[in-house]
């Protein structure tokens, strides 16, 4: 049994000692009875053995006692549920035992004075506590009610807060309303920052592509200048009839003040200028020529204003140079300041000393006028007026100016030839300059080695080395004797000395044997004097003739090196050695502008190839290539006139090439016919011919040797290119129907094809019968001659052909007719067979009859 105090704290039972005399009193409650003492659950175990020691009866009985009661209950309020309440009080003097008559409850009484001492002492602890309890709900009520008291104070207090509070929102709320205007001030002036910054930028990136506009232009515009002043410098003239440099300032009549008048009425006069360079120095001189102004008052222009509109784009160009200077073409042109300085002086000094103090702003004005002039001239007319001067306009130029050309001078210019062949005009003063030594010792040499005059020419015969060197070395230092060579031989060899000046007393008097000299025949033993000279600089517009390449030395292709000449005409080039040569003479021949080659009809595919590969090497190595014509030929040119037997050829043809400045630009005109005899190895080259050239192919000579594979090629290239061919022999025997229907494309597509011939062979074959019935369709309109051959002894297959030839207008330009049968070859005279093999290699028999139409068809042996 385990008893608890108020505070649920466990009791220690006291152990009831038996003592005889003792009062107890048990009392054992059943179910539903309540008791006024301290209750203590118990479990089932602990009632039952409670029960097991009461007594049994269902009355109860009390046992009073005065003192020291204990009682103990136990309840039940049902089966699950029990207490058991124990009663005691104990008297130290006596004891009491009262059985109650309650069922089923026991009391027992019993006490000591040493537990009820223990009990008190804990009741008074617990009292103590529970005093301390209420004294803490006591001070808890009083702090309560304290705080309830000072309620109103407080609520007063959170009224005033509460205004505060709101004043302070008020304000908040204001200070947020000032920060969102001023938030929306700053997003506006962030705005409006961004904007000029933006409009800033715009401003800066407008003007920088404006400034990069304007000085791109002015760059294209400073470049244009210098193009257009390069191109006017080295432009050169062979025979130039007047100067090529010229310019026009206002004329010098009135006073300076008095020049700022209407454009239109305006005066101009030309001035030639001297071209003057690296041409006129001497070898031993280091001072540049400069070119300057022509010592002459300038000409009077007739029609101003025709020749303004005329030449004023080339004008406005040498203004340009004579304001900016240039250098090109060997010739040095100074800026203003520095041409003013290369003025020189001469009988009218006064107008010398105008244009010196006023060649700025002459210049000026004349490129103000002719700006004016040419941009009206442009805008009404849409175009831009020509900025380059050919020969013809320059020829016309002595139609608009009032200029005398005596011989070869120009007022105070001369016209003298130079090393590369052209003329330029210089001034008496650069003239004397340097001819003077140099004619002088020539005039020596000349007459000491034995030279004789007459008829206006010097023979001189060279009979040893050291005049040769001496002779050689005179003419090396006058630069602008001219020579041309002709012949293979080389032995000839004709100096041009035409044109120098005469004016200058000391020039009279140093060539005055030598007046109006122009030419010298040389006679020279060996090939390599001429080479000598030539290798001096003093011999240009070399043309050679070369009979055969396969008898060059060493020595002679070295020569042709050194020679550097403008026109080679091979007669023939039949070895394989052959293209090398020529490879290697193209490649250093920089000024080669013609070449003419005849080979033999094998060569003539792989000599094509190798030139044209040649060339686009040499450009592709960026080097220049002069070539300008190209003529390379079979050795007969007419096809099928062949004065050697068929088995010397394999191919003959002939190709002509022009050459643009352009690298990939050329036109190609080309004449070929495959010859009877097949293709061997050579092929090949056939093959690649067609496959880049077939293009620029007009006559085409498609004999038996012509398969699908080359009709097939020739169909790629003109499809690609387009098609030449304006005539075409046809010989079917390689091609199927696939040959000739490609070979059918490349002939649709040119727009200038007109005729073609055939020839049939084995036409007593059902094949090649249907083969020449499908050129027959094709072709009628076209074919101009006909040659059948067959070796049906029968002639059927000639009777079926007379069937379709004699339909009237069937054929309308057909012109000859040859058939030829094999077996039945009637009888001729000698004469007539000699002539057909001649022409075929075989006897034949010619149609004829009434059925023919003589005013189409002319009945004649061979082609």
């Amino acid at each position: 049994m385990f008893l608890t105090d108020n505070d649920l704290e466990d009791l220690i039972p006291q152990r009831i000692a038996h003592h005889p005399d003792a009062i107890l009193e048990v009392v054992v409650t059943g179910n539903n009875q309540e008791s006024n003492s301290i209750g203590v659950p118990s479990d089932d175990s602990r009632v039952s053995g409670e029960r097991s020691i009461a007594p049994s009866s269902s009355t109860s009985e009390a046992v009073s006692a005065t003192r020291d009661e204990v009682s103990l209950r136990s309840s039940k309020t049902d089966d699950d549920n029990r207490t058991l309440v124990v009663q005691s009080q104990l008297y130290p003097s006596e004891r009491t035992f009262r059985r109650s008559s309650t069922p089923n409850t026991i009391q027992y009484q019993l006490g000591t004075e040493e537990t009820f001492v223990q009990q008190g002492e804990r009741l008074q602890l617990h009292s103590q506590t529970l005093q301390q309890q209420v004294d803490e709900i006591l001070e808890r009520i009083q702090q309560t009610q304290d705080q309830i008291n000072n309620i109103p104070q407080n609520l007063q207090k959170t009224q005033e807060n509460s205004q505060q509070m709101d004043e302070v929102l008020l304000e908040i709320r204001q200070l947020d309303h000032r920060a969102q205007q001023f938030h929306k001030q700053y997003e506006q002036l962030l705005q409006q920052i961004r904007d000029m910054d933006h409009i800033v930028r715009q401003k800066k990136q407008s003007l920088s592509e404006q400034r990069y506009q304007e000085t791109l232009e002015a760059f294209n515009y400073i470049s244009n200048i210098q193009y257009r002043v390069h191109a006017a410098l080295v432009r050169v003239y062979s025979q130039p009839t007047v100067p090529r440099l010229f310019i026009i300032l206002p004329e010098p009549t009135a006073a300076v003040g008095d020049m700022q008048k209407s454009p239109c009425s305006m005066q101009f006069r030309l001035h030639f200028l001297c071209e003057c360079g690296t041409h006129t120095m001497a070898r031993d001189f280091d001072k540049m020529h400069k070119v300057h102004l022509a010592n002459y008052p300038g000409y009077d222009i007739n029609n101003q204003s025709e020749f303004i509109d005329k030449y004023g784009s080339y004008l406005l160009t040498m203004m340009y140079m004579v304001k900016y200077g240039a250098v090109a073409g060997g010739l040095a042109v100074p800026p203003l300041l520095g041409l003013n300085h290369a003025i020189q002086d001469s009988d009218d000094q006064g107008h010398l000393d105008f244009i010196k103090k006023n060649i700025g702003r002459l210049v000026n004005e004349t490129i103000t006028h002719l700006e004016s002039t040419i941009n009206a001239a442009n805008s009404e007319s849409n175009t831009t007026t020509q900025m380059d001067l050919g020969p013809s306009e320059l020829s016309q130029l002595k139609s608009y100016v009032n200029v005398t050309v005596d011989e070869r001078s120009i007022g105070d210019l001369r016209a003298i030839p130079t090393q590369k062949g052209h003329s330029v005009w210089i001034c008496c003063n650069h003239l004397l300059e340097y001819y003077e030594p140099a004619f002088q010792h020539l005039k020596y040499i000349f007459f000491a080695s034995g030279g004789v005059c007459h008829d206006n020419k010097v023979d001189l015969k060279i009979t040893s080395e050291t005049t040769k060197k001496q002779l050689y070395d005179a003419i090396g230092k006058v630069c602008g004797i001219q020579a041309v060579m002709s012949g293979w031989s080389l032995k000839q060899l004709g100096l041009d000395m035409a044109g120098h000046s005469s004016t200058a007393e000391s020039t009279s008097e140093m060539i005055s044997s030598l007046n109006d000299l122009e030419s010298l025949s040389l006679d020279f033993d060996q090939l390599s004097m001429v080479a000598s000279g030539i290798s001096q600089g003093v011999i240009s517009d070399v043309a050679l003739t070369v009979p055969r390449f396969s008898k060059l030395t060493l020595d002679d292709f070295e020569f042709i090196h050194q020679c550097h000449p403008v026109s080679l005409k091979i007669l023939r080039a039949s070895e394989i050695m052959d293209e090398a040569r020529l490879v290697d003479i193209l490649q250093h021949s920089t000024s080669l502008r013609e070449l003419h080659v005849g080979c033999v009809g094998q060569r003539f595919f792989v000599l094509v190839n190798s030139i044209l590969s040649t060339r686009d090497k040499i450009l592709q190595s960026g080097s220049q290539f002069a070539l300008r014509s190209l003529e390379v030929e079979g050795e007969d040119l007419i096809p099928l006139q062949r004065t050697e037997p068929c088995s010397c050829y394999q191919y003959l043809g002939a190709v002509t090439v022009s050459f643009s400045e352009e690298p990939h630009s050329f036109d190609m005109e080309t004449h070929v016919n495959l010859d009877e005899c097949h293709l061997s190895s050579d092929d090949i080259a056939v093959c690649d011919f067609i496959r880049q050239y077939g293009w620029s192919i007009k006559n085409l000579g498609a004999s038996s040797s012509f398969s699908d594979r080359h009709a097939e090629l020739l169909d790629q290239v003109t499809q690609e290119r387009g098609s030449m061919i304006e005539h075409v022999d046809i010989t079917p025997d390689s091609l199927t129907e696939t040959g000739l229907n490609a070979l059918h494309r490349a002939i649709e597509r040119s727009k200038n094809f007109h005729s073609v011939r055939l020839c049939l062979n084995e036409l007593q074959r059902s094949d090649r019968m249907q083969k020449a019935l499908l050129l027959f369709e094709r072709y009628k309109g076209q074919l101009r001659s006909l040659r059948l051959k067959g070796y049906d002894q029968n002639r059927q297959w000639m009777a079926r052909f007379t069937q379709v030839i004699i339909v009237k207008d069937a054929f309308p330009i057909l012109e000859a007719l040859c058939a030829e049968n094999v077996k039945n070859v009637p009888q001729r005279t000698n004469g007539e067979i000699q002539a057909y093999k001649k022409f075929c290699g075989t006897s034949k028999d010619a149609i004829g009859g009434d059925g023919l139409q003589p005013q189409w068809l002319k009945v004649m042996y061979g082609y």
